[in-house]
């Protein structure tokens, strides 16, 4: 019985499963009962629920049976592929320690779902709870060593997951859409966090980076507006494209010292050498960035949306813009090149690299070229804070750069 078989049956209440049937496929969501002939060879049913002839697979619980709570029985080791798919009046299932796997879309679309408890035999969670819409809550035990891609994708109603310290990966999408997750904790084991896996995480304001944690995939938190810092382990040896872009609130990145790959500078993220910058925290407030001298490429979206940003400066060394780089920096309004206008044509800038910059200044915006500027001297120089610098020059204008607050002038020398 192939997969769609009794598909839009809609008044199709129970089936009788025949002895000579060997294989059955999934999608039909009106059942209340499924019953099995005692003299098949593959398949049993205990009290209408779909096994595998030795009970150690759930095949398919009937989708349009009216229980709001189901405990699998003891003796099952897998939950099969769309085993629960559309359950829409189950609200609670406890699944039983003897389960080790719970295999992909076991519960997809059980939009009622508010709780499940998961035994202590699972080892590896796959796309399990696909759109699992009230689903609030989940245990994730000490056995689980992965949670698999698309896990708990369009989980709208959790708020707060912890991953155990046995997990140690973090599939691509497994959290993708979970509007309403608020914290992450991560365990001290999980070494890869998979592409896009926390994409589209409005609500999630914090998460916690773990040592061990060496790859973090393209996009993993594309989208996660309200996220406002996050700190980049030691051990991370790769950061994917987008992984933090249109973080509308983050103020700073932070690297640990140690770390071999990656460092921050005020908050700004860069590969070790200072050679790439990679993202600039979208969220902070400041109106004007210089972008240090030994950058040589500025990344894909690297500002992209930097509401705030009316100037920047780019160092001489820069010979690549990525694509989008300052795109939607709507007040840009003045860039400031340390170099001649034919260097800076010499850059190669990817699409959209200026797109909409400077759309809500009047004029739009304007790119200086300091190179072409006549050479001044420079009469005297310093500090004015802790990441600015003042110098004065013989035509008697005063530059201040950098960025950050300035020395408090006035209380000192009043």
């Amino acid at each position: 019985i192939v997969n769609w078989a009794f598909s839009g049956c809609t008044a199709l209440t129970s089936i009788t499963i025949p002895a000579s049937v060997t294989t059955i496929g999934s999608y039909a969501t009106s059942l209340t009962s499924i019953l099995v002939a005692a003299g098949n060879t593959t398949y049993k049913d205990i009290d209408g629920v779909l096994f595998s002839k030795d009970g150690t697979t759930l095949v398919k619980y009937p989708a349009g049976r009216k229980d709001t709570a189901y405990t699998i029985p003891e003796g099952v080791t897998s939950i099969g592929d769309h085993a629960f798919f559309f359950c829409t009046d189950l609200e609670s299932v406890t699944i039983s320690d003897s389960v080790t796997s719970i295999c992909d879309w076991a519960f997809e679309d059980c939009t009622s779902l508010t709780s499940v408890t998961i035994g202590g035999g699972v080892t590896s969670i796959g796309a399990a709870f696909y759109n699992c819409t009230s689903l609030a809550s989940v245990n994730i035990p000490d056995s689980v060593t992965s949670i698999g891609e698309d896990a708990f994708w369009g989980c709208t109603a959790l708020t707060n997951v912890t991953i155990s310290d046995s997990v140690t990966s973090i599939g691509g999408y497994a959290f993708n859409g979970c509007t309403a997750l608020v914290s992450v904790t991560v365990g001290d084991s999980v070494t890869r966090i998979g592409s896009y896996a926390f994409r589209g995480c409005t609500s999630l304001t914090s998460v916690n980076i773990p040592d061990s944690v060496t790859s973090i995939g393209g996009s993993a938190f594309y989208n996660c507006t309200s996220l406002t810092s996050i700190t980049i382990p030691d051990s991370v040896t790769s950061i994917g494209g987008y992984a933090l872009y249109n973080c509308t609130s983050l103020t700073s990145i932070s690297v640990a010292a140690g770390n071999t790959a990656y460092k921050d500078i005020n908050g700004v993220l860069f590969n070790k050498e200072v050679t790439n910058l990679i993202q600039y925290p979208i969220g902070r407030t400041d109106t004007a960035y210089t972008i240090p001298d030994s950058v040589t490429n500025i990344d894909w979206c690297a500002f992209e949306v930097c509401a705030s940003l009316t100037s920047v400066t780019i160092g001489g060394s820069v010979t690549n813009i990525g694509n989008y780089a300052f795109a939607l920096c709507c007040k840009l309004s003045d860039i400031y090149y340390n170099g001649t206008e034919q260097q800076w044509n010499a850059i190669t800038k990817g699409n959209g690299w200026n797109e909409d910059v400077g759309r809500d200044v009047d004029g739009g915006y304007t790119v200086h070229f300091l190179g072409d500027l006549p050479q001044r001297e420079i009469l005297a120089s310093g500090t004015c804070g802790d990441n600015l610098t003042w110098t004065l020059y013989d035509d008697g204008d005063l530059v201040i750069s950098g960025t950050g607050a300035m020395y408090n002038y006035y209380d000192t020398y009043k």
